[in-house]
């Protein structure tokens, strides 16, 4: 198999996955957005590093090594011009990507200095 092959299939397989993601999404504008962050779980009290994918308004996309449990967490969002934004999430799915991998979602309930 030629690179540039190999390259376009990899292409098309990113388009189909992206047009499940968007028909999941609600209508959501989303937006790339690549951080490393934290987060506190509120079912086990345990701190989690992860990283984000995308952002909207109303939620988050994350990418990390271990399976997450639903609910609601504490997530702190590094930013260089304004310092961490600490904000309480429900985390709402989360399913396997990879070997050791896996992907989530979560809806923003508000900031956790409330």
């Amino acid at each position: 198999m030629q690179l540039g092959h190999a390259v376009h299939r990899l292409l098309t397989e990113a388009r189909e996955l992206d047009y499940q993601e968007q028909a999941e999404r609600r209508c959501k504008v989303r937006y790339p957005f690549f951080r490393a962050v934290t987060f506190v779980a509120d079912a086990d009290g345990r701190n989690y590093s992860a990283f984000t994918r995308d952002i909207s308004r109303s939620g988050i996309g994350l990418l990390h090594n271990m399976r997450l449990h639903m609910g609601a967490a504490t997530l702190t969002i590094p930013s260089e011009q304004s310092g961490p934004t600490r904000a309480r999430i429900d985390i709402v799915w989360c399913r396997p990507c990879g070997e050791g991998w896996y992907v989530s979602g979560a809806e923003f309930i508000g900031l956790a200095d409330e």
